[in-house]
């Protein structure tokens, strides 16, 4: 925790709470705002057997009436300070970003009222120190780039899914490569004995799909080694992954990058209206080199 002053000899009583940065489609931030103009995050004191995110949809409701969702850790900041009542009091202050949900009842205190700010607009301008710091850090963190993918990137778009690594994860028979392995890593006995058919899928890869729906069309792009394993996969993924209907196979040394060219050569797609998702770095790079915007299994850690 990042502590914004140093204590001095005084008797700090310890003040852990929970605030949240609730925003909107706007880029606004909502706030309260008091009967004396002040305005600091929706949230405070976790009492005796509370966790963190408990304390907040109580605050929340007690100050607001409404719930939230889309709950996410944000950071945490401590300040040794003294109350306008005159009590030294250590805020350990616990901060979520989230998103207002349903109002469900009246608030209980009648002096809190919303007030959506443009967070650049309102910087220095909350009642505490750590709130601002608070404030500044969110404004950074809106502005920097954390590569990651999101529904709008793949809106509309044609998106080529890789499967060894990304709609499955990366491990056969509890290792990663074998003796007479190819790239996939699985040995060549293994895929003659149907190693794939026992795979199972990311399920988190599976609820993306399902949720992209957005895109205009997903197609499967694969390495194989031979035929055994093409039809080992044909099978794997009507069953986990039915929703992508159409397949390429792509011989182990040959280039994804040149055969999704092909492809939309042939069906008259525009390059820029294409994603190719992979697990593997050298074919990201040499399919970006050739104008495919191309995009790591990992940018989707955040998808939700």
């Amino acid at each position: 925790m990042v502590y914004l002053n140093n204590k001095d000899q005084n008797d700090y009583k310890k003040r852990p709470g929970a605030y949240a940065i609730i925003e909107n489609d706007n880029n606004e931030i909502a706030v309260v705002k008091d009967d004396t103009n002040d305005l600091f995050y929706f949230g405070g004191g976790v009492e005796v057997g509370e966790s963190s995110i408990e304390a907040l949809n109580r605050e929340m409701l007690e100050e607001a009436g409404y719930t939230l969702s889309n709950i996410s850790y944000f950071t945490e900041v401590g300040e040794f300070l003294k109350s306008t009542s005159g009590k030294y009091i250590e805020v350990m202050a616990t901060i979520y970003t989230a998103k207002l949900d349903k109002k469900v009842t009246e608030p209980v205190e009648k002096d809190h009222h919303i007030l959506w700010i443009n967070p650049s607009e309102y910087q220095n301008k909350l009642f505490r120190n750590w709130q601002n710091y608070v404030l500044n850090l969110y404004i950074n963190y809106k502005k920097s780039y954390d590569g990651a993918i999101s529904r709008d990137i793949l809106r509309n778009k044609f998106v080529f899914w890789d499967i060894d690594g990304t709609l499955v994860p990366y491990r056969f028979n509890n290792h990663v490569t074998a003796s007479d392995s190819y790239e996939n890593g699985m040995s060549i006995k293994e895929i003659e004995e149907g190693i794939f058919l026992k795979r199972k899928p990311s399920r988190f890869m599976q609820r993306v799909l399902t949720d992209a729906n957005v895109t205009n069309k997903n197609i499967v792009i694969g390495h194989f080694i031979n035929d055994k394993e093409i039809r080992d996969k044909q099978e794997w993924l009507n069953i986990y992954f039915p929703m992508i209907e159409e397949r390429i196979w792509v011989y182990n040394n040959n280039s994804k990058a040149d055969y999704i060219i092909e492809y939309c050569k042939k069906n008259n797609i525009n390059l820029k209206d294409v994603v190719f998702i992979d697990d593997v770095i050298k074919f990201l790079r040499e399919a970006e080199s050739k104008g495919i915007e191309s995009w790591h299994i990992s940018s989707f850690l955040d998808f939700n």
